[in-house]
């Protein structure tokens, strides 16, 4: 399930250029969390 959510993330699901930075933010942001909780 985790692996659908960083497959697409949705902050990049409705935007045509999404840069690999952002992707990464995302992720990196997500794992942060996902750790906390």
């Amino acid at each position: 399930m985790l692996a659908r959510a960083f497959d697409r993330p949705p902050f990049c699901k409705h935007i045509p250029t999404c840069s690999e930075y952002t992707k990464e933010a995302i992720i990196k942001r997500g794992f942060i969390l996902g750790v906390i909780l």
